[in-house]
């Protein structure tokens, strides 16, 4: 069932008459502020859309929630391996990591911070939890503090990071504010699934910060991953991680991800073009760019935009030095650079679709 906005704004309970539906459901949403707090984190397409869009949103795992009173097929109960809690502020990424798991048959909730993971983790019990690392308003790191430090149902829960960045000394980061283990961004499908599944089988050993960290793990999680090509001799879509993305979800959900890659590359090309013309500090402005960077070479990973990754990977270490000259001309290599690829990836896309 989808269920217009309007309707909500007409009923004064604060819709919980949706928990009284028989059927799946999803939202059809303009503006999420004008809805009641308790829906939303309910599926949602927004509008206006098209036919194609929301054939796109309908076909990928997990757009339309089942209500209490849905019954699961016995198949799909017995394929059902575990609750985990996503927390991932990038929606492309956030998108294509729980595609992939809800295939394998995990339950997946999603969260978009560590504000957002702490409110998840206060009223269910999750079996895992996947911890970005760098996100607005609460970060992973102080998010899984709290989460350790608080007596809530999840505080013995293992916590796997997420990160980008595999050096030692993030590392150490990730097990003193007491994550269980960790995995590179992009992540390797099968290491991500291995690591969940050890936690699965054997969670009474993932007690507080009980780490299971160790060299030979972040040698291999690390090889090969941190260090991207000369950019100018990089490809703008490296069609073999695209076709990757479709064996591990589906064409018609690659379409949709696509979709929000583009829209996120818009959104990255918009901050930095907004940093590059700030009246702010250089200092400032720097650490902006910065953080445009790292979240930059991360999506651009996961749907194999190498060129990118590797132009925003070589701005994200610019920014830390103090030569601002070689900040400006960078990140101006990267607008234009951007405008590339999201033609290149919408060309493709459109290819698809026919």
């Amino acid at each position: 069932m989808l269920i217009d906005e309007r309707c909500l704004w007409k009923r004064p309970d604060d819709a919980v008459w949706l928990a009284e539906l028989r059927q799946p459901l999803a939202l059809m949403v303009s503006d999420i502020n004008q809805l009641p707090s308790a829906v939303r984190r309910l599926p949602r397409i927004d509008k206006p859309f098209c036919a194609s869009q929301l054939r796109d949103f309908l076909a990928l795992p997990g757009s339309i929630l089942l209500g209490p009173h849905t019954k699961r097929s016995s198949a799909e109960n017995d394929a059902c391996q575990g609750r985990l809690l996503l927390v991932e502020d990038i929606e492309a990424n956030r998108v294509v990591a729980s595609t992939l798991l809800r295939r394998y048959g995990f339950e997946v909730v999603e969260a978009v911070d560590g504000l957002d993971a702490l409110e998840q983790a206060s009223g269910k019990v999750f079996d895992v939890i996947l911890m970005d690392m760098r996100m607005p308003r609460l970060n992973g790191l102080d998010a899984v503090k709290r989460l350790r430090q608080e007596a809530g149902p999840n505080a013995g829960t293992p916590v796997i990071a997420l990160t980008a960045n595999v050096e030692k000394a993030e590392i150490v980061r990730c097990q003193d504010a007491g994550m269980n283990d960790f995995i590179s961004k992009p992540f390797d499908k099968d290491r991500l699934l291995a690591i969940i599944r050890q936690y699965l089988s054997a969670p009474s050993s993932c007690g507080n910060g009980d780490a299971s960290f160790d060299a030979a793990a972040v040698a291999a999680d690390s090889n090969g991953r941190e260090d991207c090509a000369p950019w100018e001799a990089a490809h703008y879509l490296e069609a073999s991680v695209i076709d990757q993305l479709v064996k591990d979800t589906s064409t018609e959900a690659l379409l949709l991800m696509l979709d929000m890659f583009i829209d996120e590359l818009g959104t990255r090309r918009e901050a930095i073009a907004t940093l590059m013309t700030s009246t702010d500090s250089a200092d400032d402005t720097q650490a902006g760019l910065h953080e445009q960077a790292h979240a930059l070479k991360s999506c651009c990973g996961t749907f194999g935009a190498r060129r990118l990754q590797a132009i925003a990977q070589e701005l994200e270490s610019v920014t830390m030095t103090p030569d601002t000259a070689s900040v400006r001309a960078l990140a101006d290599t990267l607008l234009s650079e951007i405008a590339m690829a999201s033609e290149a990836f919408a060309a493709y896309r459109a290819e698809g679709s026919q």
